[in-house]
């Protein structure tokens, strides 16, 4: 971001605090690798950059500090995290926790439009699945945001959906990072078997098999960390 699309932004969103355009400019740019992983992130530049003081940039990278995309080192410099097996299995660990139960209650309580919703993100990703440009690998993983994101509001949860809104940043990150770490003939092996899970959650939640969908859901989390050992095993 910069000073003139921060302008944009605040005459787009009048209502929205600098503090929050702020953060969302540098969460979607680092969730998109807009930023690379390792990147140091000078609060000082960035104020000077956008014209602002430093305070809400600093708020800003507190957030992203908080929500795990970011990390300061021993000398208070914020830099962008990078991935590592013990995150990637802690991500799982919580989403099994989380995202399992969320579809299991989901499948009571989902509406036909919810329903229509998780089908149109599917269609979409398969095509996605199809494409070979790096604007399709970002769009495989905004689909797959958009589909966990949907099960998740289904299950009528408020303190589901509060735990999945702490970890959903991190998700969205490591999930971009891998499909765009992968060699093209692995990630889509990977992804040929993420829109299998995604149907069989998709057919279990229309159908009101609660631990279909649930067991649809985990393995597709499990799935993230056999992207991550495929990708372990490059580097």
């Amino acid at each position: 971001m910069d000073k003139k699309s921060l302008q944009t932004q605040m005459k787009e969103n009048p209502f929205l605090h600098l503090e929050d355009i702020i953060y969302q400019a540098l969460r979607m740019e680092i969730i998109g690798l807009r930023i690379a992983p390792g990147s140091k992130l000078n609060e000082s530049k960035i104020a000077e950059d956008l014209g602002v003081s430093r305070t809400p940039v600093r708020n800003a990278l507190a957030r992203l500090v908080e929500e795990g995309l970011i990390y300061k080192a021993a000398n208070r410099v914020s830099v962008v995290a990078r991935l590592t097996k013990d995150e990637c299995y802690q991500i799982m660990d919580a989403r099994l926790a989380i995202e399992g139960h969320a579809a299991y209650l989901a499948a009571s309580l989902i509406t036909d439009q919810e329903l229509e919703e998780l089908k149109h993100w599917i269609t979409r990703y398969q095509k996605a699945s199809r494409g070979k440009k790096t604007s399709d690998i970002l769009e495989h993983s905004i689909c797959d945001h958009h589909f966990h994101a949907l099960i998740i509001q289904a299950s009528r949860n408020r303190l589901i959906q509060e735990m999945y809104q702490k970890i959903e940043g991190r998700i969205f990150y490591y999930r971009n990072s891998l499909y765009h770490a992968l060699k093209h003939e692995d990630l889509q092996r990977i992804l040929t078997g993420a829109v299998r899970q995604h149907m069989a959650t998709y057919h279990a939640l229309r159908l009101g098999f609660a631990e279909m969908a649930k067991a649809a859901m985990e393995a597709d989390a499990r799935s993230m960390v056999g992207a991550f050992m495929v990708w372990d095993e490059l580097n």
